[in-house]
């Protein structure tokens, strides 16, 4: 008797649909590595400070690779699978997992969120400005302990998962809060960008370059909404398990999409539109003696007004002037390739950039 050949693990068939998953998945997972790998050769490079919205992204970038795992392993248990050709053992295996996977899929999306809101702490001096950008970071973490505790007392009360082979009345509803509260902070995230430059002595090519890269984070709106749609056909299918398939795709889309927004702020077009008063690229800051030999060199950068700066020297350090060694010594401010020296009046949204500075010192 001949032997049957053995079945792919995946197909994309009427009964199997997790080969979809694992390609658009692994797709994004490895643009999320490529991005995060971008972000820390740019940081390495300038020899910059990692500031909080650095450890924030890492932290997210993290959970977004531990989630699609999870959802790989889901697709060999079953998601994406028609039900009737699963085990009532692998049904309630993949519905914990299911339910973890999603906890980790909100808790990515707020750290993006949140990774945003610390660029922009770090951006800016302005109190209003902080004001309303920690009152958007404590909304979404209210946002995000809601969400979970909203899919975590499931119908039952208890078992938050049960939902993937049964009905459950009510559910469908919980997400449609969950989805409308993330857009309305996606929409508030981008209108503190405009904010950010509003009354700003700058050109407006600068302006529009920084709300068009914090505009990109509005794309995600549109995979959250798809999500959303593919979960009401989700929830009403008698094959739960198969129409999971489209639901776990747009949460990938959305997830990855939304880590790596934040890395958009860290490219050289963004850096050097708000490198004025609201921000800086690498500052380097040379001391030479009266013999033209340099005694020192600090580099700083980071995000903004609020980034510190890192020094080193060959002899002791004076403030921000480092390696000074009597005599008369000569200070070279320079940001990138030119030179420059900035002269900050009272108003904090002003600023003066003149091309070169020197400094004598007795």
């Amino acid at each position: 008797m001949a032997s049957v050949p053995s079945r792919p693990a995946e197909l994309s068939d009427s009964t199997h649909h997790g080969g979809w998953v694992i390609i658009i998945s692994a797709i994004f997972l490895v643009l999320l590595i490529l991005c995060l790998a971008i972000r820390a050769y740019v940081r390495t490079s300038y020899s910059t400070i990692a500031g909080s919205p650095d450890y924030v992204l890492a932290v997210a970038g993290v959970v977004g690779i531990i989630q699609t795992s999870l959802v790989f392993w889901e697709v060999s248990k079953g998601l994406g699978t028609s039900i009737e050709l699963l085990s009532i053992s692998d049904v309630h295996l993949l519905q914990k997992s299911w339910f973890a996977s999603t906890v980790l899929y909100l808790i990515a999306l707020w750290l993006a969120k949140c990774c945003v809101l610390f660029v922009y702490l770090q951006l800016t001096p302005n109190k209003g400005h902080n004001l309303a950008s920690w009152a958007v970071i404590g909304f979404s973490t209210v946002w995000v302990f809601i969400s979970i505790l909203m899919i975590g007392v499931d119908c039952e009360l208890n078992t938050p998962w049960s939902h993937l082979a049964s009905q459950c009345t009510g559910l469908f509803a919980r997400w449609q809060v969950i989805t409308a509260l993330d857009v309305i902070t996606e929409v508030v995230i981008f209108s503190l960008s405009i904010y950010l430059v509003f009354g700003l002595q700058m050109p407006v090519k600068r302006k529009t370059v920084i709300v068009a890269a914090f505009g990109l984070r509005l794309f995600v709106i549109l995979p959250s909404i798809l999500r959303l749609h593919y979960y009401s056909t989700y929830i009403n299918s008698a094959n739960p398990t198969l129409a999971l398939s489209n639901v776990a795709i747009w949460t990938e889309v959305q997830m990855h999409t939304s880590i790596i927004a934040c890395v958009s702020y860290c490219f050289k077009s963004f850096t050097a539109a708000v490198s004025t008063n609201y921000g800086a690229t690498a500052i380097n800051i040379e001391v030479y003696d009266s013999t033209n030999n340099r005694t020192g060199f600090t580099r700083g950068g980071g995000y903004g007004a609020n980034s510190k700066m890192q020094s080193s020297n060959s002899g002791g350090s004076q403030g921000a002037f480092v390696g000074h060694r009597g005599g008369q010594n000569r200070t070279t401010v320079t940001t990138g390739s030119k030179r420059l020296s900035s002269k900050t009046s009272n108003d904090s949204q002003k600023v003066i950039i003149l091309d070169e500075i020197r400094i004598e010192q007795d």
